[in-house]
């Protein structure tokens, strides 16, 4: 955490569009630069201990995200159990979920990774209790809510829909 004691977002980029940072307003948005290295990531990790990290350009490696709190390292555990649940191997799937649901002490759950997986199997009333969840813990990545791919499935919801409007994204 920041001498401001928000939690941090790490940004691999220069800017972030207007509506982003405001969406971001409760966290400390660092900014890596438009084409960090994988020390450069890693310094900043190590630095500021970041909620998460928004990959505009290149990547994240195995390092830095060892780096990382839980609450980034989860996220592709989430996406492979969304992954799993859009192929029909559900039970696979749902044990990745139980294991990301019991983290260790101290861990944040991002909702939106959550969401994205329970969608992904297909349970759209726990998808959209996290899409509720990530709305009122503010979690950054509810800026990429209409345009996941992966919460198609549970996009035509209502409950959805409802998160998406109180949202306000641009038309």
């Amino acid at each position: 955490m920041s001498a401001a004691n928000k939690q941090v977002v790490i940004v691999t980029g220069v800017d972030l569009a207007p509506a982003a940072v405001e969406l971001l307003r409760d966290y400390e948005l660092v900014y890596a630069g438009a084409k960090p290295t994988e020390e450069d990531l890693l310094k900043l990790a190590q630095q500021h201990q970041p909620v998460a990290i928004i990959v505009r350009y290149g990547g994240v490696s195995a390092r830095v995200m060892d780096l990382l709190s839980g609450a980034f390292v989860m996220q592709p555990i989430a996406e492979c159990a969304a992954s799993l649940g859009l192929a029909g191997e559900t039970t696979e799937a749902r044990r990745l979920l139980q294991r990301l649901e019991h983290p260790p002490a101290g861990i944040w759950l991002d909702p939106v990774p959550m969401a994205e997986a329970y969608a992904g199997i297909g349970d759209v009333g726990k998808a959209a209790g996290w899409l509720q969840r990530g709305l009122d813990e503010r979690s950054p990545n509810m800026i990429y809510l209409k345009v996941s791919s992966t919460l198609d499935p549970i996009r035509g919801d209502a409950r959805a829909q409802a998160v998406i409007r109180t949202m306000n994204f641009p038309q």
